[in-house]
């Protein structure tokens, strides 16, 4: 099997006994803190189809995650041992993704392949979910509420 083939690493080869299946640890694609929730949340269905591909583990270091969470990830932190070795991908074209096999990733990116990103799109949108401490609650941008339920920041008519 050649090093690009995409699908050589992917969940549904993983753990089926192949050679070398035991010793190969899991990849990882970590999505850092960079400019503005919805570009991280952008980065979400290009990470989900390089685990769908390849099996990475998905590793998001994001303040926002106080406030929901992504299903099938966990929080961690992008530090210095994390980024030792790491592909960068800001942009990432068919080549770029068959080769990030095995590979530790810092995923940036908002765009990929759309053969593997347009079918999974609402898939990975159905992944988040909001912390249930914050449900119900009246969301304050700035200001105080009024006791008819607005914001004085952000007066009715």
């Amino acid at each position: 099997m050649s090093p690009a083939h995409p699908v050589g690493y992917s969940e549904q080869n993983r753990g089926r006994g192949g050679p070398g299946d035991e010793e190969l640890p899991m990849p990882t694609v970590y999505i850092d803190d960079f400019v503005g929730v919805s570009n991280k949340l952008e980065t979400l269905p290009m990470a989900f189809a390089i685990r769908k591909a390849f099996g990475h583990e998905i590793v998001l270091d994001w303040p926002e995650l106080d406030s929901f969470r992504v299903e099938d990830t966990r929080r961690g932190s992008v530090r210095i041992l994390a980024r030792i070795g790491a592909i960068r991908v800001r942009c990432c074209d068919d080549r770029l993704f068959n080769s990030l096999r095995r590979k530790k990733i810092i995923l940036r990116s908002l765009d990929g392949p759309a053969y593997r990103l347009d079918p999974i799109y609402m898939e990975v949108a159905s992944r988040i979910r909001l912390d249930p401490g914050l449900s119900g609650r009246p969301c304050l941008a700035s200001g105080t509420m009024d006791p008819r339920g607005g914001s004085t920041a952000h007066p009715g008519p």
